[in-house]
């Protein structure tokens, strides 16, 4: 099974759209510049294909900081119309149109964190985006669509989302639902790490082939600043350590962490009790480098190490039911970096000029090679569409 995650910067509608961007001129003055979508749309079509290459294709794919109203409760679906929502699916018909495939659903999404308490800090109000591809995976809650909610099965009777989550073409008109609120032994409702951040967002799914394993996903994007306490609480979810037949074959925790695995320390201290639930880290400074670009007024030309950051802060977790399983398993994980030379294939570049046909960058970032690297064409398409790469996991 193939899963993507991608943290798309503040994704609504806007991002799929010809970009307007204003500027400040020389003399105090403002210049504005329209920028086709084309260029962006082909990056992303690159992404959310695995390069149009079957065996990378992935058959789970969720984008993270979708932006919702702030207004909105905890668990609560978007409203139609808005931006987020609007994105969302306006994404599914292109993922249909990249891949040719109609069978591309989506989950319906829910509110991560709760309304905002006046005078408490709080994270931007955000939903996750999970896209599956029903001729390989079933989508099975673990929860469903109650009086309302998202509720543990038995609550009540299921029944339809509002419009347009209760669409057919849309989320298959399922009344399951993925969870967002998480209790402890005591029924004190676990925090990550406090009242106003943001909850991982609970899937599972089916494999309809192959090993047709039962997989949970938990997909996190933690607050900024209270990154370490958000995925340490992840380790005190029980429905992703259940070691009984029955309970998910592997659990997968993935998404924004912040957590920097460059400080070996902080990642540590972040990790560490998912480690001790046998949870397994995938992406490693050594072989992925990074997850994070530069802005585009920062990125150099020369080599990957001066357009991307030295912050591995996106990653996967991966768990096994039981220890047999897990002393035989074999994943894979990627950061995608689509600019020229990084990685091999599957990805490949969408850049028109290559790296190597530039000059070594010199201190002092003097137009010239600096300043054709970050056309529009170029680094500039991928950067306005996100500062984070996509990560790719094979399980």
């Amino acid at each position: 099974m193939n899963i993507a995650i991608w943290n798309i910067e503040k994704f609504t509608d806007a991002r799929l759209l010809d970009q307007i961007i204003t500027t400040d001129t020389l003399f105090g003055g403002r210049t504005t510049t329209k920028y086709d979508r084309a260029p962006l749309l082909a990056y992303m079509q690159e992404v959310f294909t695995g390069n149009n290459t079957l065996a990378f294709m992935p058959e789970v794919f969720a984008v993270l900081e979708v932006l919702v109203d702030t207004n909105l409760a905890l668990g609560a679906p978007p409203k139609k119309g808005g931006s987020g929502a609007n994105g969302l699916l306006e994404l599914l018909k292109l993922i249909k149109k990249w891949t040719k495939n109609d069978s591309w659903h989506l989950v319906p999404p829910l509110k991560r964190n709760p309304v905002a308490v006046k005078g408490v800090k709080t994270a931007q109000s955000e939903v996750v985006g999970v896209f599956y591809d029903k001729s390989e995976v079933k989508f099975r809650g673990p929860y469903a669509w109650i009086a309302g909610q998202s509720q543990a099965p038995g609550a009540g009777a299921s029944a339809a989302y509002p419009h347009p989550w209760n669409k057919a073409d849309i989320t298959d008109g399922t009344k399951l639902a993925g969870q967002v609120r998480y209790y402890d032994s005591t029924r004190t409702e676990i925090t990550f790490p406090s009242l106003n951040h943001r909850r991982p967002f609970l899937v599972d799914f089916d494999e309809l082939k192959g090993s047709q394993r039962h997989i949970r996903c938990a997909f996190m994007h933690t607050s900024p600043g209270f990154h370490i306490g958000g995925t340490q609480a992840m380790a005190e979810i029980d429905e992703l350590s259940g070691d009984a037949v029955g309970d998910p074959d592997i659990c997968v925790c993935g998404g924004d962490f912040n957590v920097n695995d460059y400080s070996t320390a902080v990642a540590t201290k972040s990790y560490k009790p998912l480690y001790s639930k046998r949870y397994k880290k995938v992406l490693t400074p050594k072989v992925n480098h990074s997850t994070h670009y530069y802005p585009k007024r920062k990125a150099k030309p020369s080599n990957r190490f001066e357009y991307m950051q030295e912050e591995l802060i996106d990653n996967f977790l991966v768990r096994y039911r039981t220890k047999t399983a897990a002393k035989k398993a074999k994943y894979s994980g990627y950061s995608i970096d689509i600019v020229y030379p990084s990685p091999a294939p599957p990805f490949i570049p969408t850049l028109q000029d290559k790296l190597s046909r530039y000059p070594k960058f010199k201190k002092g970032d003097k137009p010239g090679p600096a300043a054709l690297f970050r056309q529009w064409e170029n680094f500039f398409h991928i950067r306005r569409c996100s500062d984070h790469t996509a990560i790719f996991l094979t399980i």
